[in-house]
């Protein structure tokens, strides 16, 4: 694995909490990890092993305490906050748990409202909103609000909107939490799909057991340390 072919790369990752004076947690502790570009992989544990610490930290929401943090190539410490929201912006869509959508607004209108840090009219937001929906297979839902969808329907338009800026790195926290199993089925078939077409390098992070037949490899954490990784030789589609 040459360096150059890394979309994600951690050294010594590490970020503690304080939690009063003499109380501190260490949520994360000195983990390295390398993803290659077009990569799948599984980030595994239970609740409180470090998995969402870890991915708020690939997606520079939150900076570690120490170790360091590398996409494509740049280190985001180096840079001021706007410049890191830049590099947030260009290179990472993200796939939340809870969804996010904005109930007032319909499919077409939250998956546009990403393009607007980007400086994009609202005419190509809007036409790039609607693409991207008919991608995802909801080309017939874009004037629909999101309490008029499906939990999997809103899940689409969430992963919609993190593909709209056309990243490429896709971080999904949790993204099966919500749905049924079938639905976590078409869902992890949709990164699949956007994987084998775009070269999305795509991070799930997750504690569904399930997810490990759909990733390329799976990183195990617990107490915030890596206690396992594992390759696959053919994911399932």
């Amino acid at each position: 694995m040459s360096e150059d072919q890394l979309a994600i790369e951690t050294h010594g990752l590490s970020r503690t909490y304080e939690r009063g004076e003499d109380n501190a947690v260490d949520a994360l502790v000195d983990v390295d990890l390398a993803v290659e570009a077009g990569e799948r992989i599984g980030i595994m544990g239970t609740s409180g092993s470090g998995k969402s610490t870890l991915l708020n930290l690939l997606g520079t929401l939150d900076q570690p305490t120490t170790g360091t943090v590398w996409l494509d190539g740049i280190d985001p410490s180096t840079l001021d906050d706007d410049a890191r929201s830049r590099l947030r912006n260009r290179k990472i869509g993200f796939v939340f748990q809870q969804f996010n959508l904005i109930p007032r607004m319909t499919a077409e209108q939250n998956v546009a409202l990403a393009l607007i840090p980007r400086g994009v009219d609202r005419a190509t937001r809007h036409e790039r909103a609607r693409e991207v929906l008919a991608d995802v297979g909801l080309g017939d839902r874009i004037d629909h609000h999101p309490n008029e969808l499906s939990g999997g329907q809103q899940q689409r338009v969430a992963v919609a909107r993190a593909l709209v800026t056309e990243p490429p790195i896709l971080l999904a926290d949790e993204p099966t939490g919500q749905v049924d199993t079938e639905t976590s089925e078409r869902l992890m078939d949709l990164f699949a799909d956007l994987n084998e077409q775009l070269g999305l390098t795509i991070v799930i992070v997750t504690h569904d057991p399930t997810v490990e037949d759909h990733v390329d490899r799976t990183v195990h954490l617990s107490d915030g340390h890596v206690v396992d990784e594992a390759s696959y030789a053919g994911a399932m589609p």
